[in-house]
């Protein structure tokens, strides 16, 4: 998954405690995505907002790493993630980059955690996929109720 990326070093130093996470990093076209992927059990996909990146995640994941699996990526761009050349900092590109993840992750079923700009580009996700059995439900920490349509319910 990491395709020559296995010896990347954090771009900068966080204290170890606060964010004790193995990193793993994925190609994106000339840039690549940092995300952090902990526990076991069912999946749960972790999209932060605008300007932060997957460390506000990282009091959640320490906790309940040991019932679910945790995935926490930096939008190109943010955090640890590098924008290819071109990126626009949209939440369509965001949600193109989510999809990349969930695509080469091959996951499915996911708890999909939304925060402020997390909203949108999971809202622009869940159009490009509609109703195909990769998100089994939305959890809302946002500032964008009007996210979800009555369809996206259950």
């Amino acid at each position: 998954m990491t395709e020559g990326l296995d010896a990347m070093k954090r771009p900068f130093e966080v204290d170890v405690s606060e964010y004790p996470f193995k990193d793993n990093w994925l190609s994106y076209r000339d840039g690549y995505i940092h995300y952090v992927d902990e526990g076991k059990g069912p999946t749960v996909l972790l999209l932060h907002g605008n300007p932060t990146w997957s460390y506000i995640y990282r009091n959640i994941i320490k906790e309940l790493r040991g019932e679910c699996r945790l995935i926490a990526l930096d939008y190109p761009g943010f955090g640890m993630s590098k924008a290819p050349s071109q990126y626009g900092f949209t939440p369509k590109e965001q949600s193109e980059a989510v999809l990349e993840l969930i695509h080469r992750l091959e996951l499915k079923n996911i708890i999909l955690v939304v925060q402020d700009w997390g909203g949108p580009s999971a809202r622009a996700s869940k159009n490009i996929l509609p109703c195909d059995g990769r998100m089994a439900y939305w959890v809302l920490a946002s500032n964008t109720p009007e996210l979800l349509c009555k369809s996206d319910v259950t």
